[in-house]
């Protein structure tokens, strides 16, 4: 049996290629943001969308980002 610190070193390891951040981009046409990098916890158990608006790929793709909560405010 491996010794528990060679363990622990794999599966530190591993846990950082499975949850590590997509490559960096090229250029805007190859461009991907996943869905777990669209939203986030503004507070516990409760997740708003970041990404407010994406004109999708290409050279005059625009991305608004933002508070979803905060456009509540706006609409009054």
């Amino acid at each position: 049996m491996p010794k528990v610190d060679t363990i622990r070193k794999v599966i530190q390891r591993k846990r950082k290629e499975v949850s590590a951040a997509p490559a960096v981009p090229t250029d805007l046409t190859s461009l991907v943001i996943p869905d777990q990098y669209k939203t986030y916890e503004a507070t516990p158990g409760h997740w708003e969308e970041f990404l407010l608006a994406d004109t999708g790929p290409g050279r005059d793709r625009i991305l608004i980002f933002g508070r979803s909560g905060n456009m509540q405010w706006s609409v009054i």
